[in-house]
C-alpha cells in the first residue's frame, strides 16, 4: 500500500470512529405522545374509554405512550416509576425496568380504587426520573 492510501484509510477510520462515538453519546429524548386513564371494565370490552371519575369497585388503568426521534434506534432498558398521589401525598408507587425496543412505546400501570380510597388523585409516569405523563381523577363511594 502506498503511504497516501494508508493516510486516507486512517482518516476514514478516524471519522467513522467519531461519528459512532458522537451518535452514541447523544442522549435520547423521550417524550409523551398520548395518555389514557381508563377502567378495567372498559378494557374487558376491547376499549380504552377515557375516564376521570371512578367508584371504589373499579380498577383504574393509566396508559402513557412515549416516543423518541429515531425509530430505528432502540432506547434500551430504563427505570420507569408510577407515583399515585392523594391530595398531593404519595400513597402508592410502582416501578420496573422497561426495555424501550420500539417507538412509540406503551407504558401502563393499574390500581384498585378500593386500595387507594376516596378522594382527588393524581398519577404520574416517570422515565429516568423525568415525568412523561400525568393525569388527575376522582374516586367516590
Amino acid at each position: 500500500m502506498t503511504q497516501r492510501f494508508k493516510a486516507v484509510m486512517w482518516m476514514v477510520g478516524l471519522l467513522a470512529f467519531f461519528a459512532v462515538v458522537g451518535c452514541a453519546s447523544r442522549p435520547v429524548q423521550v417524550s409523551s405522545v398520548n395518555k389514557i386513564l381508563t377502567s378495567a371494565e372498559s378494557l374487558k370490552y376491547g376499549k380504552k374509554s377515557p375516564a376521570d371519575n371512578f367508584k371504589l369497585q373499579d380498577e383504574i388503568v393509566f396508559y402513557v405512550y412515549v416516543k423518541w426521534e429515531d425509530p430505528a434506534q432502540k432506547y434500551g432498558s430504563h427505570p420507569v416509576v408510577w407515583n399515585w398521589y392523594l391530595d398531593g401525598k404519595l400513597v402508592s408507587r410502582g416501578s420496573k425496568d422497561v426495555n424501550f425496543d420500539k417507538t412509540p412505546k406503551e407504558l401502563w400501570t393499574h390500581r384498585s380504587a378500593s386500595a387507594l380510597g376516596v378522594g382527588h388523585f393524581r398519577v404520574e409516569t416517570l422515565v429516568d426520573g423525568k415525568e412523561v405523563g400525568s393525569t388527575e381523577f376522582e374516586i367516590t363511594e
